[in-house]
């Protein structure tokens, strides 16, 4: 059985109807839900609302409660993955210098 998360909500994959579930109530996953962290639904473009958009970034999550909180940027081929504490602290990771503490780097 495949399972995940949506948004913090544990989902788990139904296979005959080939899309994924929420496990509390059986309905389809419909990227609507709201954050099981804050409580507040995406924003109309689909972003964490307690994040919303962030310029230079690929993808970015708050961690909805069960999960670090995340930012992924590219930088001239190389893919920079920030794991943080708090979201106010996005801008400061992502200027720490080549090789600072906190900051991991995968080369595509």
């Amino acid at each position: 059985m495949a399972t995940s998360f949506e948004r913090g909500w544990p989902t788990v994959f139904d296979h005959a109807a080939g899309v994924w579930r929420y496990s509390d109530t059986g309905e389809a996953c419909d990227q609507k839900r709201q954050c099981r962290r804050c409580g507040r639904p995406p924003t109309q473009e689909g972003y964490d609302a307690c994040i919303g958009y962030q310029e230079g970034l690929i993808s970015v999550c708050c961690g909805h409660g069960i999960g670090t909180p995340i930012a992924v940027s590219e930088q001239l081929g190389d893919i920079r993955v920030t794991f943080w504490n708090k979201t106010q602290r996005i801008a400061d990771e992502e200027r720490r210098p080549r090789g600072g503490g906190g900051v991991r780097r995968w080369t595509a």
